[in-house]
């Protein structure tokens, strides 16, 4: 039942014509972001044979979400995640710089539906992003709202993980062969 409804909702961005000023809006912004030449054959992932973005994914998904395993057991515990938790959250946002400039380098090959699912996908991705940024600030002032609000990013980055697989699988994102375009 869950498949069908996001597959639906997939779908919906897809064929919906209502986000296309913000896709080419982002993707004229991509296009000047990513110099064309090495810069973009390195961001896209040239020089090893595939897109780098869903490897550079890995290392914000996973310090976030360890950030959050933390805070679970720490809750089971009855005591702060602590330092450790705010250090994974701190290291998953420097993380996310590149892991995020390798997907505006993926962006610039979309057109159409996978440019709309895009823009989903990559304004799903800023939200998390926000939230954990959020998220690493209270900690710093040993706020309880910062596992709160890490609760929410890993909500916001699930989302964005779904929409990116659906860019990959679904709509062949990614899965060229010529990487130096």
């Amino acid at each position: 039942m869950t498949g069908r409804w996001l597959s639906s909702a997939a779908q919906a961005i897809e064929h919906s014509e209502r986000p296309d000023g913000a896709a080419d809006a982002l993707h004229r912004i991509a296009d000047r972001a990513v110099p064309q030449g090495a810069v973009r054959h390195i961001a896209q992932g040239g020089p090893i044979g595939h897109p780098a973005h869903p490897i550079l994914i890995l290392a914000p998904s996973g310090a976030w979400l360890s950030a959050s395993m933390l805070d679970a057991a720490s809750l089971a515990a009855r005591r702060p995640a602590g330092d450790a938790a705010r250090l994974l959250t701190g290291l998953g946002l420097l993380a996310a710089v590149p892991a995020a400039y390798a997907g505006l380098a993926e962006f610039v090959r979309t057109v159409g539906p996978a440019r709309r699912v895009g823009l989903a996908h990559a304004g799903s991705n800023c939200a998390a992003i926000a939230l954990y940024a959020g998220s690493w600030a209270a900690r710093r002032r040993h706020h309880r709202a910062g596992p709160v609000l890490a609760v929410a990013g890993a909500g916001a980055l699930a989302v964005g993980g779904w929409l990116g697989g659906h860019l990959s699988y679904a709509l062949g994102v990614g899965q060229q062969r010529d990487l130096d375009a």
